[in-house]
């Protein structure tokens, strides 16, 4: 894949342990894949107080989801504009 035409994902979590970056061939298959994985953490929060949105920073936008009173998360930032 060509580096200049992929799209590019940054994971990040509290942990630290798996941050990373994803590279995508089609912005529509880097969409998928933050809403996919928002799903799996989503579903690990389920029955606990959390939120989510999406949040505009400097590198690009960001979908970020986090536990009420706690300081676990999970954030996924779009690296094109």
């Amino acid at each position: 894949m060509e580096l200049s035409k992929s799209f590019a994902v940054r994971y990040e979590d509290n942990t630290g342990c798996e941050d990373s970056i994803a590279y995508y061939a089609t912005e529509e298959e880097a969409e998928a894949a933050i809403e996919e994985e928002l799903n799996q953490v989503m579903e690990f929060f389920r029955g606990r107080d959390y939120h989510f949105g999406v949040f505009g920073r400097e590198e690009g936008l960001a979908t970020e989801i986090w536990a009420c009173g706690d300081d676990e998360y999970a954030s996924w930032t779009r690296l094109w504009k």
